[in-house]
């Protein structure tokens, strides 16, 4: 695997993890409406924030989850190059 691709998945599963986290919180502390958004922004659909929070917390376990097997690949090429120098 190309270490820098490794790298860089590492860092937006990092960035992605931090998102789901602010969402699970804001949506768990909420009082106002949440909305769900198209792409485009032309239609929306109202979600109580016990769903949102739901789906940012099966997101989370998601994000660890494969954050946990980059890590492990990391470490294991870095076991390797370390192997290959004196």
């Amino acid at each position: 695997m190309d270490i820098k691709k490794l790298l860089r998945e590492i860092n937006d599963i990092e960035i992605h993890i931090d998102r789901a986290k602010h969402i699970a919180t804001r949506a768990k502390n909420s009082e106002g409406k949440s909305y769900i958004y198209n792409d485009c922004g032309s239609s929306h659909l109202h979600v109580d924030h016990s769903i949102i929070a739901e789906i940012a917390e099966q997101q989370l376990e998601l994000a660890q989850s494969k954050l946990n097997k980059l890590i492990e690949a990391k470490e294991t090429a870095e076991k390797v190059i370390k192997g290959l120098l004196p």
